[in-house]
């Protein structure tokens, strides 16, 4: 095994299982395998096979605390890296969650106009046109939540431009002391994740890794099963989708 590994599941719908697993050296740009299912007893029997995975000095995943502690179990040595674009999801949703909420108390032809304009709220504000700012300003003052909910994106967002560990640490801390006194009960779960996730949303600052080419292999995977009009047979799908790498 290398010493910087990606793991992630995508849905393949091969064999009896919906998901399967799949495992990539982030630093080479291969697929190393493909397992049948994302079971974790299933990995760790798999992984520790491997007499070499010692090797292994980070650990590139989604949140998934399933494959956390696959990870933990398997690579006890390894950094686990979370990957930056699962983290920032995570406040994209919290605040969709009050923009919904929000949106419900209006009228139909406002509710309406709210969801034809609802990408310009999570569009980056330095890309907004001066017709679009205009549009986003009228939203915000509508509603003094969503309207906190707005900035507490926007500093979430913020947090992902620091250039160090050190600065990173320190901007998520006071960002989420802001998230637990503003009273927005959508944002709770979102603290919580960064809470259980801290050290490796910060191993991302000091290796700057992600899983986008993971992410890339389960896209062609993903085409692959399209233009076979499906793959029950996982032994052969695996085979097939190996030699195109």
């Amino acid at each position: 095994m290398p010493p910087q590994i990606s793991i992630d599941e995508y849905r393949g719908n091969a064999g009896s299982e919906k998901f399967q697993f799949i495992l990539t050296d982030s630093k080479k740009k291969r697929i190393l395998d493909l397992m049948p299912n994302r079971k974790s007893g299933d990995l760790k029997e798999y992984i520790k096979s491997f007499v070499d995975r010692n090797n292994v000095k980070v650990v590139v995943m989604g949140m998934s605390y399933s494959f956390k502690g696959v990870a933990n179990a398997c690579f006890p040595k390894a950094d686990i890296v979370a990957d930056k674009f699962h983290v920032m999801r995570q406040g994209t949703w919290a605040f969709e969650k009050v923009r919904k909420a929000e949106q419900k108390r209006f009228s139909d032809e406002y509710r309406r106009y709210f969801k034809r304009s609802k990408s310009l709220l999570i569009k980056t504000p330095n890309k907004l046109k001066e017709d679009e700012i205009d549009t986003v300003v009228v939203m915000l003052n509508t509603s003094e939540r969503l309207m906190d909910a707005y900035y507490l994106l926007q500093g979430f967002r913020a947090i992902f431009n620091c250039d160090n560990r050190i600065d990173a640490k320190k901007e998520l801390s006071n960002w989420m002391m802001k998230a637990e006194v503003a009273g927005l009960s959508e944002f709770e779960a979102c603290v919580n994740t960064m809470d259980n996730w801290k050290t490796e949303i910060l191993n991302m600052f000091e290796y700057g890794l992600s899983n986008g080419y993971t992410e890339g292999c389960n896209n062609k995977t993903k085409v692959l099963k399209r233009i076979s009009y499906g793959c029950p047979n996982f032994k052969r799908f695996r085979t097939r989708r190996l030699s195109l790498d």
